[in-house]
């Protein structure tokens, strides 16, 4: 549970002002309407526009509540002081104050979490017993430089923004395997033609093959939470090119 975000302020707020609206409309027999739009512009200034907005209040209430958790530590976090750090929170406590860090990250860049951490937030540390998982033996992180241009797989015409988060993938001899939903493919990804790739970032994408060879596919970011149980947290994105017709991928 995140407690504050962004997107519960904004449903709170437009239901506030739908009740608003309904009193107002009944209170002056909506015979005049055109205040109607007027507020809502009003409150969509007061919320987004305006230099104190929703985004910022729950950015700043998010890094509030983790900061007071992190008091007398210091900062930012290793990896090793990190796990240390879980394992030593309650299961639940452990899984709230993740999932914050996680969410700064997610929506306002790594950049927001930089000066708490200095890697890349794992996105699920519980295991089905509501332990915490501590037992990350490696972390693999890659996103395409900017202004860095590719080549398109010779013969392909089409391509697919595919987008797969925080999917629990097993491993077999060093490599993942990741089936497509709308396709009967699968993305096989090797760690040893990743691992380039997290060491030296400035490297243009990889372009790997499916298990049956028919689409190729450039992998513009990926983040791969390794375990020690022969397991891996993936969070993928990149395109997946086709030869005759577009496929429409959802987007998870």
């Amino acid at each position: 549970d995140y407690g504050i975000t962004i997107n519960r302020l904004y449903l709170a707020t437009l239901n506030a002002w739908f009740y608003f609206v309904c009193i107002g409309l009944l209170a002056t027999g909506a015979r005049r309407i055109s205040w109607i739009p007027i507020s809502f512009s009003a409150l969509f200034l007061l919320t987004s526009v305006l230099p104190v907005n929703y985004a910022g209040i729950t950015r700043n209430a998010l890094r509030a509540d983790i900061l007071k958790a992190l008091e007398n530590k210091t900062l930012p976090l290793s990896e090793e002081a990190y796990e240390a750090w879980m394992a030593s929170l309650p299961a639940e406590d452990a899984e709230r104050l993740n999932g914050k860090l996680a969410y700064l990250q997610d929506w306002y860049g790594k950049q927001s979490v930089d000066d708490i951490i200095g890697f890349y937030v794992p996105y699920n540390i519980p295991n089905e017993q509501g332990d915490v998982e501590v037992g990350v033996i490696e972390r693999l992180h890659y996103e395409q430089p900017e202004g860095v241009a590719v080549n398109i797989p010779q013969g392909y015409t089409y391509s697919t923004l595919i987008r797969l988060k925080d999917v629990a993938a097993s491993m077999t001899n060093g490599q993942i395997r990741l089936p497509f939903s709308d396709i009967k493919d699968t993305l096989a990804i090797r760690l040893e033609a990743l691992r380039p790739l997290d060491t030296d970032g400035s490297q243009p994408p990889l372009v790997l093959r499916t298990v049956k060879g028919e689409a190729p596919f450039m992998l513009t970011s990926f983040h791969i939470f390794i375990r020690g149980d022969g397991k891996a947290d993936v969070t993928i994105c990149g395109y997946r090119f086709d030869k005759d017709k577009i496929i429409i991928q959802k987007c998870n």
